[in-house]
Formats: structure tokens, C-alpha cells, sequence
């Protein structure tokens, strides 16, 4: 596709870098010479065939020349995340069995820096300075002539090896072909229809399959590329980005909706969309376009939510506001796998397959997929490669159904299933995405293995930890009882605890992903769970902090008596 495309357009823009207030942009065929003097740079060092060299960096331009240079000069490209802590980090080197190495900017390198193996090649991007690099980006790109020769790789080979998020344990490196991940970017182009006239913006960690795919696209259709400097300068960049095609998971599009009820308030924007309020004279259409533009969305024609379940009062309230989201699914071992459409859309689903994509629901509910995007298997790991591949499906660890029309919804995942101490199943994922959008929580957990009935866990954003306590009781109790009459007996909430600590990637409660760590949260607040259980009124909000006070004071005062 790149091989393509540098000759076809060598004067056309295609990526657009910014450093500080200015961007720079790049056309393909500045973009070919400088993957070209790199991957001689590669070829330089000497290494076997297949070597796996990792890139530890925010997105940038340089981040996605070092991949392309890395398969031109026949290697393995490994991402390393820039939110992995020390222990992760070493296991990914170790297992991938990392050679050489590219440093950028990365929040985590301070905690990781100590834990690189001695024998494996530093080499510097821009922005970084390494007292040990082996080389620089700078000087591959000064010091080296492009590589004038095309290295054609078989469609079966090695490509790269992508890390999951491991909310169970340790990560599995998913191994993709060149074949499937060129075919990931050709799946996206057949199904939304882009084009060269297309604009994407690059802000979703590279390190994951679908930002990945989202760049492959480009590719395959040849729009431009911006790559977004750092999450303080989102906005301003999704303003001059204006992309056509976006996507982003369920929590940026509820910091979206967040942000825009913060600058208008909630009951004037209802009004204004319903043509109530008499004090300001805007039609719905204006002010659609003008939440349109505030976002840097006015040009989007395709906005995808995944990477997590959407609540459903979400659809509506974009809906409102002029802009559907069409939900996409699919995981680093298969993606795209399904998707909704403009022309084919059912709320509450996450669509259709894909061109070329297959889905069933095997007997115990689980998803299975076959499609031309899924992986190898996991490196170092066959048996798990053979658990998870077995009769050439994919086992996705989701649990779903396909409806009359052919839709796909995902209702929970097999290994997070509980049972109550009724004996009753309860899938968490479906109670916690029906109150993900509830004010002032940020994150989420129901618990109730071997309880009565559910307990949900919730972590509190910084407006959340600011407000009277008395209004954030009032806001959790209407949410809980408003979604309690939605569920099952079984799945009905007793008690809301709401968390002290924040939960962090830090403190080893969310993956690098910002995913929950379920078992480690289970784990930590076993005990104020069981405790709540037993004494506090059921449909109660609990607080962490003053209910282990009154628990202390109770108990000192029981001893003394």
C-alpha cells in the first residue's frame, strides 16, 4: 500500500505533525525517503531477519515511520505503551524478545528506563536524548541513503506483535501477519466507503490494533493523517484536524457530552433542542452545527464508538445533536469484526459483520468469529494460540446473541460472570454500562459473588469529589433506582459504595488501557463489600472513608464496653 502510494503521490500531503502551535505537514513522498533512510539505518545494525524491534513513544509521525521502516527492512515491530508500568513493560521486552529498541516521548519513562535490557539497541526519536542510545533517529535520517530496494513480504509473514491489556494477567502478545493487518485498513476502507478526500486525526494509543487499523486505512485510501500532540491540546488539534472519519471509545464521547452541558447546562440545551427556550432565538439545525463545530466534528461523517460498551442514552442524546454513533467491535486478536452503518443502524447493537467477516454464537453464548483481519496466535504461547483459535474460529471470551435481523449485541464476557448467593448468574458488564453515565462517577465495578444481591463500586471524577455529598447521594440513588425497575430481580442493586482511593494504572486498579482491573478491585474492597452487606439499609449510598470511621468508632466503643 505505502510502496503504492509514495509513487503514485509523491506531492500530495499526507501527514500532518504539530510541535508546540505549528504543524508541519508531510507529503508521501517526503514521508517514502524518510522511511527509506531509516530502514537502511535498520538494515545498518545487522540483524537477523525478523528481528522484533520495539517503539516505546507517544503517537507522532516518527512513531509511524519507525513501523513502516521496521517492516521494509524485513523486521517485527513490537509496541511498547506508554502507560505500562516497570514489571509489564520488562515482561513485553523479554517475552517478545526485543533486539532494538525506539525511545520517544513516553509518560512512563522514568519508572521503565531502568528495566531495558542491557543488549538491546536504544535508538533515539525526536525529542528524547538517552545517555546509553545506541544511534538517533536524527542521524538514521542525516547519515544514511534511502533504501532503494522494495521488500515484498509474503502475505503470511510475521508483521507485529500486539500486546493486550491483560485484565486478567500479564499481557499475550497477538501476533498479525502483514497480510491481516493490510487487510484490517482494506476491511475499514469497503466498509465506510473512504476515500483520499478523507481526514483522520491519530490520537488513540498506537500501541493498540485499532489505531493501528485506523492509519492501515489511510493507507488504503489514501487520505491525511493528524496526529494529535498531547491530551492538553486535544480540542485545539481536533479544531484544525476537522476529520471526516472518527472514532473514539464510549468515555471520550461522554467527555464530549460533559463538556458541551458544562458550557450550555443541561435543562437550557433540552430546550434549545426542542425550540422551547423563547430567550435565545437559534434554530435546532444552527445549534447543531454549532456543537458541531465547537467539537472539530462539523466536517464528520462517520462517527464510530468501541473499545468498551456505550450507554444506550448516549445514541439518543448525539442523535439530538445531529451526530448518530455507530458502534464497531472487534479485539486485537480480530478486528474490525462488525460494525453499524448510516444505512444499517440498530441501537444497542454493535452491527453487522464486516465485508468478509463471519460471526456465531456457540452453545454457551460465547462469540465466535472468523475473519480475514484475525491473527497468527500468541507468541511463545501455543497453547493458549490453540485454546483460543480451536476449529479456526476465534473465541472471543465475550458473550453475545444475533437477532432476526443479524445484528450482533454483546451482553457480557464469560470469565466476569458471577453467581449470587441465590444462585442466581449475573453479567456485570451490563448493569455497570447502564450506569456508566451517571454524573460524577468516573469509573465503575458491580460486585455480589456469593452476596444476596449486587454491590456497585464506583470511583468519582474530580467534579465528583468537589460536590455537596448530600446532592452526589441524591444523583446515585435516583440512578440506582431509576436502572434497578431495568433488570432482573437477580441483577438489582442493594447498596452504591463509593470509593476513597482513585483508581489508577498506578495503583494497579485499571490496566494500561484504563480498563478495571475486576479481580484486584474485588480483591481490595472485599471487605468493606461483606461489611456493607451486613449492616447497612438496603438502596443506601455508603462512602468508603466515613463508613470505615463509623465502623472503627464502633467497634473501639464495643471493646470498651
Amino acid at each position: 500500500m505505502f510502496y503504492r502510494l509514495e509513487k503514485a503521490k509523491p506531492d500530495d500531503t499526507w501527514v500532518h505533525q504539530p510541535d508546540n502551535t505549528q504543524w508541519t505537514s508531510y507529503s508521501w513522498g517526503q514521508a517514502g525517503d524518510m522511511v527509506r533512510r531509516i530502514a537502511a539505518g535498520l538494515s545498518a545494525l545487522e540483524l537477523p531477519k525478523g528481528s522484533k524491534i520495539a517503539i516505546l513513544s507517544k503517537n507522532s509521525i516518527y512513531w509511524y515511520l519507525c513501523d513502516l521502516a521496521i517492516m521494509m527492512s524485513g523486521h517485527v515491530s513490537v509496541p511498547a505503551f506508554t502507560t505500562m508500568d516497570a514489571k509489564g513493560t520488562r515482561y513485553l521486552l523479554d517475552n517478545s524478545e526485543t533486539k532494538a529498541m525506539f525511545i520517544g516521548p513516553a509518560d512512563n519513562w522514568q519508572d521503565v528506563a531502568d528495566v531495558i535490557p542491557a543488549d538491546i539497541t536504544l535508538i533515539s526519536m525526536p525529542g528524547v536524548s538517552l545517555d546509553n542510545e545506541y544511534t538517533s533517529l536524527e542521524a538514521m535520517l542525516t547519515e544514511h541513503e534511502p533504501l532503494q530496494s522494495d521488500y515484498l513480504p509474503q502475505a503470511d509473514e510475521l508483521c507485529t506483535i500486539i500486546y493486550t491489556s491483560g485484565t486478567t494477567g500479564m499481557p499475550k502478545g497477538v501476533m498479525h501477519s502483514h497480510g491481516s493487518l493490510a487487510r484490517s485498513g482494506q476491511s475499514m476502507l469497503n466498509t465506510y466507503k473512504t476515500t483520499e478526500a478523507d481526514r483522520f486525526i491519530s490520537f488513540l494509543p498506537l500501541s493498540h490494533i485499532f489505531e493501528r487499523a485506523v492509519l492501515m486505512q489511510s493507507l488504503a485510501c489514501g487520505g491525511q493523517v493528524f496526529f494529535n500532540q498531547s491530551l492538553e491540546t486535544f480540542a485545539d488539534d481536533m479544531l484544525i484536524a476537522n476529520p471526516t472519519w472518527f472514532c473514539a471509545p464510549p468515555r471520550i464521547w461522554q467527555k464530549f457530552q460533559q463538556s458541551i452541558i458544562a458550557k450550555i447546562g443541561a435543562e437550557k440545551l433540552e430546550a434549545m433542542l426542542a425550540n422551547t427556550d423563547s430567550s435565545v432565538h437559534i434554530k435546532k439545525n444552527q445549534l447543531q452545527t454549532m456543537v458541531q463545530e465547537s467539537m472539530g466534528l462539523s466536517k464528520a461523517r462517520i462517527r464510530v464508538t468501541g473499545g468498551g460498551q456505550t450507554p444506550s442514552e448516549l445514541y439518543g442524546w448525539y442523535q439530538q445533536l445531529g451526530m448518530p454513533l455507530y458502534d464497531i467491535y472487534g479485539m486485537t486478536e480480530a478486528a474490525p469484526t462488525a460494525t453499524n452503518l448510516p444505512e444499517a443502524n440498530k441501537t444497542g447493537t454493535v452491527g453487522r459483520p464486516v465485508v468478509g467477516a463471519e460471526v456465531k454464537i456457540a452453545d454457551n453464548g460465547e462469540i465466535l468469529t472468523r475473519t480475514p483481519c484475525m491473527m497468527m496466535g500468541y507468541y511463545n504461547d501455543p497453547e493458549k494460540s490453540k485454546e483460543d483459535l480451536a476449529g479456526g474460529w476465534m473465541h472471543t471470551g465475550d458473550l453475545g446473541e444475533i437477532d432476526e435481523d443479524g445484528y450482533l449485541r454483546v451482553t457480557g464476557r464469560i470469565k466476569e460472570i458471577f453467581k449470587t448467593a441465590k444462585g442466581k448468574y449475573v453479567a456485570p458488564t451490563k448493569v455497570e454500562n447502564k450506569m456508566s453515565n451517571t454524573p460524577f462517577v468516573e469509573n465503575l465495578c458491580l460486585v455480589g459473588s456469593g452476596l444476596p444481591a449486587t454491590i456497585l463500586l464506583v470511583n468519582l471524577t474530580e467534579d465528583g469529589n468537589e460536590i455537596d455529598e448530600g446532592l452526589l447521594k441524591s444523583t446515585l440513588i435516583e440512578k440506582m433506582n431509576t436502572i434497578n425497575t431495568e433488570l432482573e430481580k437477580h441483577e438489582r442493586m442493594s447498596h452504591i459504595i463509593v470509593t476513597h482511593e482513585t483508581w489508577s494504572i498506578q495503583n494497579s486498579l485499571l490496566t494500561h488501557t484504563t480498563k478495571i482491573k475486576r479481580n484486584a478491585i474485588e480483591n481490595k474492597y472485599a471487605r468493606i463489600v461483606q461489611e456493607v452487606n451486613n449492616v447497612a439499609t438496603n438502596g443506601s449510598i455508603v462512602f468508603e472513608a466515613s463508613f470505615e470511621f463509623e465502623t472503627s468508632i464502633k467497634k473501639e466503643a464495643a471493646s470498651l464496653s
